[in-house]
């Protein structure tokens, strides 16, 4: 120890100071007060010490860089001579503090810095000594992006645990490094093949090292240095033998032979040039204008540009706002808001906030100047505003009257459960079941909100929330069908006038206005720069795509998935749409000639226009349409894929969404598919995937600033737990989610705003068109005994895989698409066998359900039907159409095993214009766009996860022109994941009814089985499988012996 460390060595760390757990259940409190500091025994910092001035030699001489990222009281900085330079951080202000009085006292050349490691910088160091808190979970946008980081609260790369990260800080900014760590990262080497490589020495140390400090734990110490030669690093078991192999490793060289610049700074404190220059002129003018979404100033005078920036900025925000979750991005000040133009928008006029920010410029004695530009463009927005917050023309069925009934202001109801009128308080007052009690609606509340007369103070109650606590009064409307929102063109006349008369100077009126609704719909869509249209098929999605483009510009767009363009251009020519209105963008020369309506695929959007070019078609086409209509629009639901990036990069001024199905899964999926549409973070738009929630109050302070994704999730989305990634996209990482609706009636009004929605039955349709609701069974098959055999041995596989990892793996871990794929062996056995390979290989002919299928389809042509059957492969497809052919029975195999061309020439040829009678479709290539209403029958030989899925092959027979009652049958395996399946598709389909056709919901979050659970049963009902099997092979093997 040299003499200038002596006043340190009285100082005790964290870990000692703080009493020992007396429990597990302090463990955690003791964590968060000591923070993983405990100080290093002098004894372990001389050895390190050796260590380093023996690999440096020579060099040592002249004098060290030494870093320290947790440097606590210096214990292994104490060997510091006066030729070294010192450089450390820790967040222990008062013991670093006195760590530098007594270097400057010791004539040590030091640079100590009061923060963590995560808001550190540093480079050009000869060698690193650390002793890191041991894992410790780091958190900070800050931090720099090595292999060991994480998904944080922050986005990619922000988290750590904190032993790694000082590792892999000290390894980039360091020649060679003495690390001290737990020993169990030694068994993590191998997933660290960075460290691996630099890897010298390992220095077990005994476990009482640290036992004076308060703490009994395995460490060990790591020299790493130069990249090592071929072969492990040395390993050596004591101190002592330390000693004597301090030669044992080397550091790295030094680039070119020239030292690198050393920097070592704090990422929290802004270094750089003045923000503001400028000549002081005292010119106060202060010229405010638009650039994009943002407000800009622009000064004459420097004195003048400091004052008003203060003032408007006012004080920096941190990095966590009030719900400790992260800012949006570009919200650093607590007026950052100000300048965001569609906070300006949230006011009562056009200018209400521009005249707040104009007093606040004021009031430092600045000038404000407004530019023309901006106050024209804010009063065209606000207007604008005013009918995007309008909902869209809404009619649903409520033959009971929930939502046409008056306010229940005032009304008596029974309590029908027992309940604190306040859940979080014990002293609220007890509703009990069986007492009347009055609602009161509570005045200061945008949506319908009541609480008790009894409870003033309770938290205000829903509509929903109210109906599972009391008996609400039966009120019937008198009508089954009731318009709950006039629409836009009701609120708007002048405007929904304007575009009736564009749809007739572009000749639509031949082709659209025979069904009065769907002109009523391409006008309410048309009234704003996007919406989507939530029709359900059939109900003329092709007609209103054609008239929202000719709704639009010059130049406008329909983009559809690829095997769906022949089907648009058949719609087109069926309802007279002229020829020289349209065309197909195949090609690249397609792009010179462009015509009021140009049909193109998502495939040819997304693809280059040409061999070897990085340009696609999307971007060539980019702001040159008007008006885009994405047919099957719940692609966008995927943000990461190429088709929907396609679909932005095009950046159209107004965008139609079109889908029958919006809710492709969880509620959540719509949010993607509204951002593009209507745009995200707007003044009537307030939610979104990047930007921050917009409201109005952002303009007092951004301090309350949220991400318009956190808000949605927290507002919409039941989870159980979730990741960071899950949060941060609402897509991709672990979750645990049950597919429900936090707030119903909020996210109904949300709904409304954004999705145009039309059903059968509605009255608007029914005057033009009705559809019969379909008939749907389901038919159990029973197994053969071989097939179960089979099913049972393959589903054992991942039986023993799912037991492994349940107990030890994290839920979080647990991804449902790697659980699915490993599942999907077990799915194959039970639907197609036949398609297993390795000990499982099925040598059988075709399965009881296999059979079944094929005899259902037979007797179904026989009695004169026409069918269409979903199957998930196309091999099973092919082994049903087979022996259906062997009987004499002609079937379509409408599969990807062929082309896009092949299967629509063979379904033009065979099945609408030919005599086969039988499709069989698998749901890649089956389920959307085709008009088949010609079918009586529809079979779904498999289930699917999604009740979108199958709602699309339905709706494929449910088209204009059918005729009679469609019979739909499902094929349930006993016992198989066909059952599990089906659980799924009606919870998922009861929340996107109650959320989009204002059903009331039959499934409460508490009756959904979360997939684990399912998985859990499923693994029962294999065990039981398997005995069942072992008796009816007893049973057969007793009754052959009595037989013979």
């Amino acid at each position: 120890m040299s003499t200038w460390y002596t006043p340190m060595t009285t100082r005790t760390s964290a870990g000692q100071r703080v009493p020992k757990a007396g429990g597990l259940s302090e463990l955690a409190a003791r964590r968060v007060a000591h923070q993983g500091q405990f100080f290093t025994p002098t004894d372990v910092a001389a050895v390190m010490w050796e260590l380093a001035l023996t690999a440096f030699g020579d060099e040592a001489n002249t004098g060290l860089h030494i870093l320290d990222n947790s440097v606590g009281s210096g214990r292994l900085l104490q060997f510091a001579r006066a030729q070294d330079s010192v450089y450390g951080c820790d967040i222990d202000a008062d013991t670093l503090r006195a760590l530098g009085d007594a270097m400057e006292a010791g004539g040590v050349k030091h640079d100590l810095l009061a923060v963590g490691m995560e808001n550190v910088a540093a480079e050009g160091m000869d060698v690193a000594l650390i002793n890191p808190p041991f894992s410790l979970h780091l958190e900070s946008p800050r931090l720099t992006a090595y292999p060991c980081c994480a998904y944080g609260k922050f986005g990619p790369s922000t988290a750590a645990l904190s032993h790694w990260y000082s590792l892999y800080q000290a390894m980039a900014a360091s020649r060679a490094v003495i690390a001290l760590l737990p020993s169990s990262v030694v068994d993590q080497l191998n997933e660290h093949p960075e460290i691996e490589r630099a890897l010298h020495a390992v220095v077990r140390l005994p476990v009482s090292t640290f036992v004076n400090e308060g703490a009994e734990v395995s460490t060990v110490l790591l020299a790493l240095g130069a990249p090592r030669p071929q072969g492990r690093s040395v390993r050596i078991g004591t101190l002592d033998e330390a000693r004597a192999q301090t030669a044992a490793f080397a550091p790295a060289p030094l680039p070119e032979g020239m030292r690198p610049p050393t920097r070592f700074a704090s990422l929290s404190v802004r270094t750089g040039a003045p923000t503001i220059t400028g000549p002081v002129t005292g010119d106060d003018r202060v010229r405010i204008y638009r650039s994009g979404r943002n407000i800009k100033f622009r000064f004459a005078c420097a004195f003048t540009h400091a004052r008003v920036i203060n003032a408007v900025l006012e004080s920096p925000l941190g990095f966590r706002n009030h719900l400790q979750n992260r800012y949006p991005a570009g919200i650093e000040y607590r007026g950052s808001a100000r300048l965001l133009t569609e906070v300006l928008l949230c006011g009562t006029t056009p200018t209400e906030y521009l005249d707040r920010l104009c007093a606040i410029i004021r009031a430092v004695d600045g000038i404000p100047e407004p530019d023309r530009d901006l106050l024209g463009y804010l009063a065209r927005r606000w207007r604008a505003v005013q009918v995007e917050r309008t909902p869209l023309q809404r009619t649903i069925y409520d033959p009971d009257g929930e939502h046409s009934r008056a306010s229940l202001d005032g009304a008596c109801v029974t309590v029908v459960k027992t309940h604190l009128c306040d859940p979080a308080s014990f002293s609220s007052p007890l509703a009990r079941a069986g007492q009347d009690v009055t609602l009161v609606r509570v005045s200061d509340c945008e949506l319908e909100r009541y609480r008790y007369s009894l409870a003033p103070n309770m938290p205000p109650l829903s509509v929903d929330q109210l109906r599972e606590l009391v008996q609400l009064p039966a009120i019937s409307s008198g009508a089954e069908w009731v318009q709950i929102e006039a629409g836009r063109a009701a609120a708007f006349p002048e405007r929904a006038a304007a575009i009736d008369r564009r749809l007739s100077q572009a000749g639509a009126d031949p082709w659209l206005g025979g069904w009065k609704f769907q002109r009523d719909d391409v006008i309410e869509l048309c009234m704003t720069r996007g919406a989507i249209a939530g029709h359900l098929m059939a109900l003329g999605k092709s007609r209103i795509a054609a008239g929202c483009c000719l709704a639009g510009g010059q130049h406008n767009a329909i983009v559809v998935e690829a095997g769906l363009v022949p089907e648009m251009l058949a719609q087109f020519k069926e309802f007279g749409l002229p020829s020289d209105q349209y065309k197909v963008i195949r090609k690249l020369g397609d792009l010179e000639d462009l015509r009021r309506i140009n049909l193109i695929s998502y495939n040819t959007l997304r693809k280059p226009i040409g061999k070897g070019s990085r340009v696609t078609f999307a971007a060539r086409l980019r702001r040159r349409f008007h008006t885009v209509c994405a047919d099957e629009g719940s692609v966008l639901s995927h943000t990461d894929t190429a088709q929907t990036q396609a679909l932005h990069r095009l950046s159209a001024t107004r965008r139609i969404a079109l889908d029958g199905t919006p809710i492709a899964s969880y509620p959540r999926n719509v949010l993607p598919m509204v951002c593009w549409a209507s745009r995200e973070g707007t003044a009537s738009q307030p939610y979104g995937m990047r930007s921050a929630y917009i409201t109005g109050e952002l303009f007092s302070s951004a301090y309350s600033a949220e991400r318009g994704i956190d808000r949605f999730r927290e507002q919409f989305v039941v989870t159980e737990w979730v990741t960071h990634q899950f949060e941060d996209d609402l897509q991709s990482g672990g979750k645990r989610e049950i597919p429900s609706l936090a707030n119903l009636d909020l996210y109904r009004q949300f709904i409304g705003r954004h999705i145009l929605r039309r059903v059968w039955g509605e009255p608007a349709v029914e005057a033009h068109v009705s559809m019969p609701k379909p008939e749907c069974s389901t038919v159990e098959v029973a197994w053969d005994s071989d097939h179960l055999e089979t099913y049972v041995a393959t589903a054992e596989d991942f039986v023993d895989w799912w037991k492994a990892q349940r107990p030890d793996v994290p839920g979080q871990k647990l991804n449902l698409v790697s659980v699915l794929l490993r599942l999907g062996a077990a799915c194959r056995a039970a639907s197609i066998p036949q398609d297993l390979k390795g000990p499982h290989a099925w040598t059988g002919g075709l399965t009881s359900k296999q059979r079944w299928c094929v005899d259902t389809l037979e007797n179904l042509h026989a009695d004169g039907g026409t069918v269409l059957c979903f199957f998930e492969s196309p091999l099973c497809a092919a082994l049903v159409g087979s022996a259906l052919r062997a009987r004499g029975v002609d079937a379509l195999e409408f599969t990807g095993l062929s082309s896009p061309t092949q299967r629509t020439t063979a379904l033009d040829t065979d099945f609408r214009t030919g005599k086969t009678r039988i499709i069989l479709m698998t749901f890649g290539v089956g389920a959307r766009g085709l008009n088949l209403p010609q079918a009586s029958h529809v079979v779904f030989y498999d289930r699917m996860w999604t009740p979108r899925q199958e709602e699309q092959a339905m709706y494929r027979a449910l088209r204009v022109g059918r005729k009679g009652v469609l019979k739909v049958i499902y094929a349930h395996l006993t016992g198989s994941v066909d059952l599990y399946k089906a659980q799924m598709v009606a919870f998922k389909q009861d929340t996107s009814n109650a959320g989009l056709d204002f059903a009331t919901p039959e499934f409460s979050p508490s009756d959904f089985e979360h997939w684990m659970t399912i998985l859990d049963n499923f693994c029962q009902s294999i065990g039981k499988a398997r005995i069942e099997l072992r008796r009816a092979r007893n049973d057969a093997g007793a009754g052959r012996l009595l037989a013979a």
